[in-house]
């Protein structure tokens, strides 16, 4: 008679009749070629673990667990083939999905959970009335849904989905549908750049999640939730949620999670050091995915290591996220954000060349991707218009920098920073007074949003007093900017800013007549600036006045390092001193 088939064998028939072959067709035809292959072999996988956990959980049932919580697995299980279904949807429907599909693939459900027996006793079950269980299960397929149309750049369309099963949620009092659709609403409002209303949502949806006994919807909204606060520049309470998430993941062990809330760690940290211990699980994390292109690991890194001084290894990581993407087919705009951080890095290096044309290509791509308004341009205006003062093309920049300050948010961070380079500029055009009331706004921006300690205080500290110098005005008075600098940068000492500041505080220590401390502060500025000739040049200037043994020495070097920085006012200066020397 044979062997009758095996009930627990039955998940990949079941699995089937949603991920069809038709279905696959359906999305190869929406999606481009490269980025469909990816995703179908995703969903081949996700497909696979969803059969294996149905073997475990029928088994399970059979055995060692209650008939309560086999029906909990079995209804767990049912709720992920829907969303799958949910999802495939968009996937195989949504316009203009290049670059998206993978994004949309990656957030389906972890089925493996629907098989842990800890997760499932834990969980709230449905509402006894079956009509009641039914209706919760539908809104969860639609917020499935939402959730892959946030992902393929279609929020409102999101929105549409999320208000009814909120407004269920918070009738029928189900804690972990309320939480979930407060979590894709925040997302939602995240995707229009509206932070306020997204960290509501988040905090509202991490209280629902605790309720609802979902700590991985409590970990996703506490994490999401730090970053909407950084985006309102809120930095002490976005510590507060990172740390929140983190408490929440410690006893998860999905990887997804566990790079999200190490990304809000790296983000809101003010050690740059210990901020690139988080970046770098993200980036080991990022590194084993096949399926996306996780550029905002690789990004996040680049910025943390150039804090730290290590501009290769920035540079390094953009290459890395750039070719990921290129690879992948993935969304342009990622392209345009690395292509911004290029320039950045490239000018500290004083590539000024590479780094103008890297700002270029990221503005070029923003205004064709995003439009001429778009946040995403206006960034890349501010960069270029930074990469041009650098290379001393001011009447080039100023226009740029004007736009970009006329675009920014109040109070924002990003107003903060393109004030602090307006002024710069003014500086170097010579309108030093209006510089440094320029200058004090951008202090008191990022004292208020980072903190009166933090780095990008440091930097608009060793700006005054950098504009100070360059215009010959006296040193002496702007101590306090140099000792200000000096204390910030002792975080990430291997940073030349922590040398230039060392060698700005020994500038001032010497012309205020505190000659123990100037060479001590300017020898060990000349020990760590490495190959800045323009501030090698101010350390030799210094210690030869201090070091008379050495003066020839020094003044011959410094005289080498004018010549390197086309400074020939300051040829002229040494050659006079040398010759009194002689």
């Amino acid at each position: 008679r044979g062997e009758a088939p095996d009930p627990c064998e039955a998940g990949a028939a079941e699995i089937a009749a949603v991920w069809s072959t038709d279905r696959a067709a359906a999305i190869r035809a929406n999606v481009a070629a490269k980025e469909a292959a990816r995703v179908g072999a995703a969903i081949d996988g996700w497909s696979e673990r969803w059969a294996g956990a149905y073997r475990g959980v029928c088994r399970a049932g059979r055995g060692a667990w209650s008939r309560e919580l086999a029906d909990k697995g079995m209804a767990c299980l049912a709720r992920h083939k829907r969303e799958l279904a949910a999802t495939v949807d968009v996937l195989a429907t949504a316009p203009r999905l290049a670059g998206r599909g993978d994004d949309i693939a990656a957030a389906l459900a972890r089925p493996e959970s629907c098989a842990d027996a800890a997760h499932l006793a834990a969980a709230v079950p449905l509402p006894d009335d079956p009509a009641a269980a039914r209706d919760v299960e539908t809104h969860f397929a639609e917020l499935a849904k939402a959730e892959a149309l946030i992902a393929a750049g279609q929020p409102a369309a999101a929105k549409a989905l999320i208000a009814p099963a909120k407004a269920l949620g918070e009738s029928s009092s189900y804690k972990p549908l309320l939480a979930r659709a407060h979590y894709l609403g925040g997302r939602a409002a995240s995707a229009r750049l509206d932070y306020a209303a997204a960290f509501a949502a988040y905090r509202d949806g991490y209280y629902a999640a605790r309720a609802g006994r979902d700590p991985a919807t409590a970990t996703a909204c506490a994490s999401a939730a730090a970053l909407s606060l950084l985006d309102l520049s809120r930095d002490p309470e976005a510590v507060e949620w990172a740390k929140l998430a983190e408490a929440e993941a410690g006893a998860g062990g999905d990887p997804r999670l566990d790079a999200q809330v190490h990304g809000a760690l790296a983000a809101v940290t003010k050690d740059a050091k210990v901020a690139l211990g988080y970046a770098d699980r993200c980036v080991a994390y990022a590194a084993q995915q096949t399926t996306r292109p996780h550029t905002e690991a690789y990004r996040q890194r680049a910025e943390l290591r150039d804090k730290v001084g290590d501009v290769a290894g920035a540079l390094a990581d953009l290459d890395e996220g750039e070719r990921r993407v290129r690879a992948m087919d993935g969304d342009e705009l990622d392209v345009a954000v690395l292509e911004r951080e290029r320039a950045l890095y490239l000018t500290r290096v004083r590539r000024t060349d590479d780094a103008i044309a890297a700002a270029r290509r990221g503005l070029a791509i923003a205004e064709r991707v995003a439009g001429p308004d778009s946040p995403a341009t206006i960034d890349a205006i501010g960069v270029l218009a930074m990469t041009l003062k650098e290379a001393e093309r001011y009447e080039e920049a100023l226009p740029l920098f004007e736009r970009a300050i006329a675009h920014d948010e109040p109070g924002s961070y990003n107003l903060a920073s393109d004030l602090n380079n307006r002024a710069d500029l003014d500086a170097a055009m010579g309108n030093l007074d209006q510089a440094l009331a320029t200058w004090e706004q951008a202090r008191a921006m990022f004292a208020a949003i980072t903190g009166e300690a933090s780095y990008e205080v440091g930097m608009v500290a060793l700006n005054v007093w950098n504009g100070l110098y360059r215009a010959g005005r006296p040193v002496g008075p702007a101590a306090s900017h140099a000792a200000l600098a000096v204390k910030v940068f002792a975080a990430t000492p291997e940073a030349s800013t922590y040398a230039q500041a060392l060698i700005a505080l020994g500038t001032s220590e010497l012309e205020n007549g505190d000659a123990a401390h100037a060479a001590q502060h300017l020898a060990d500025g000349l020990g760590k600036i490495g190959d800045d000739a323009g501030w090698r040049l101010r350390a030799r200037l210094g210690l030869a006045r201090l070091e008379p043994a050495r003066a020839r020495e020094l003044l011959a070097a410094a005289r080498a390092d004018a010549v390197a920085t086309k400074q020939p006012d300051r040829v002229k200066e040494i050659d006079a001193l040398l010759a009194r020397l002689q």
